[in-house]
C-alpha cells in the first residue's frame, strides 16, 4: 500500500515540534542585557525646574541610562528600552542640553540662532568634574530630586 503525504501532514509535523523548540529555547537564550531598576524623578536648580535638559546616570560598571526632561522638570531614564530604568548601583550624573530645538543648518532660523545658556553650573557637564551622585537600589527609585547648583556667573566684573 502507498501512502500519501500531504502538504498538510508535512506542515503540521515540520511547525509544530518548531514552535515547540522555539518557545523552549527562547526563555533560555540570554539577553546580554544587565539587569535594570525603575528610576524617574525630576530636575532643578535652585528649586526651580529644568526643561529640556539631558540626564544621563553612568554606573561604576555597565551601560549608561538617559532621559530628557520635560517642562516640570521630570525624567525617566531608558537604558535598553524605553522607560526601562537603569542599572542598580552608584551612578555620576551629568547633563547637557537638548538638542531637539536647534534649527537645521542652511536654514534661515540657523543664520540667527543663538544656543541657550546652560542654566546649571558647568561642573554638570561632564564625567570628570560632576560631582552629582546616585545610588539606585535593585528595587529603584521612583522619586529622585536632583536639586543641582545654577548657571555660573561670571567672576570679575
Amino acid at each position: 500500500m502507498i501512502r500519501r503525504t500531504t502538504a498538510r501532514s508535512i506542515t503540521r509535523a515540520t511547525i509544530l515540534p518548531t514552535l515547540v523548540l522555539a518557545t523552549v529555547t527562547a526563555g533560555c537564550a540570554p539577553t546580554g542585557r544587565a539587569p535594570t531598576a525603575p528610576a524617574s524623578g525630576v530636575l532643578q536648580a535652585d528649586g526651580r525646574p529644568l526643561g529640556s535638559v539631558n540626564v544621563t546616570f553612568t554606573p561604576t560598571s555597565g551601560r549608561s541610562a538617559s532621559a530628557t526632561t520635560d517642562e516640570s522638570g521630570s525624567f525617566t531614564l531608558s537604558t535598553f528600552t524605553s522607560g526601562d530604568g537603569a542599572v542598580p548601583g552608584t551612578h555620576r550624573v551629568t547633563l547637557s542640553l537638548s538638542t531637539a530645538n536647534i534649527p537645521m543648518p542652511g536654514t534661515p532660523e540657523a543664520a540667527s540662532y543663538v544656543p541657550p545658556k546652560a542654566p546649571f553650573a558647568s561642573k554638570y557637564l561632564g564625567l570628570g568634574t560632576t560631582d552629582l551622585t546616585v545610588d539606585l537600589p535593585a528595587s529603584g527609585n521612583r522619586a529622585i530630586v536632583l536639586d543641582v547648583a545654577g548657571a555660573d556667573v561670571p567672576s570679575g566684573g
